[in-house]
């Protein structure tokens, strides 16, 4: 069995919110993108 091909990235394409440097922050970023990045592959299989 293979490999599921990787998903692509997400692209967020909306005006900035106040303060929302605050909250997504660097390390919040790396963190949601590491849950993308472990997790999809079995969302996608149990979708």
């Amino acid at each position: 069995m293979s490999a599921p091909a990787p998903s692509p990235l997400a692209i967020v394409d909306a005006e900035p919110l106040p303060r929302q440097e605050e909250v997504l922050t660097d390390a919040a970023l790396a963190f949601v993108a590491e849950l993308h990045r472990r997790f999809t592959p079995r969302r996608d299989e149990l979708l």
